[in-house]
């Protein structure tokens, strides 16, 4: 007789069963059916297919939340700082001229204009 140097051979393994010929007990009706028929619910339960409930989508529900914030916001600038315009907006720089802020620049839409002295830059 000839032996292996590494050993007798192990036979594969798997890791369950194939219960072909097994039964098992649904948790619902407490009836005995084949294993292989028998299926899991949403909600842990092992029931036959016969006796098998889809979850409900009403238990799931869908959730829609207005948006309340804005992703750029900026608060809106006083109309007493406008001149009672709202979408202008005055540039006051503080301190530089004197006590009292000297109004330097008007910015209305998507222009912004400038007057330093004798020279006028106008951005648009």
């Amino acid at each position: 007789m000839a032996f292996n140097k590494r050993g007798p051979r192990k036979a594969p393994s798997f890791p369950f069963a194939k219960g072909k010929h097994a039964r098992a007990i649904s948790d619902r009706s407490g009836l005995e059916y084949p294993y292989l028929e028998m299926v899991r619910e949403w909600n842990g339960l092992l029931v036959h297919t016969s006796e098998y409930e889809s979850k409900q989508p009403q238990l799931d529900p869908i959730v829609f939340s207005d948006p309340e914030a804005l992703k750029n916001a900026r608060p809106q600038a006083p109309l007493s700082a406008t001149g009672g315009v709202p979408n202008q907006l005055s540039v006051i720089y503080p301190g530089t001229f004197g006590d009292t802020g000297q109004e330097v620049g008007v910015a209305t839409g998507n222009q912004i204009g400038l007057e330093l002295g004798n020279v006028s830059v106008v951005i648009s």
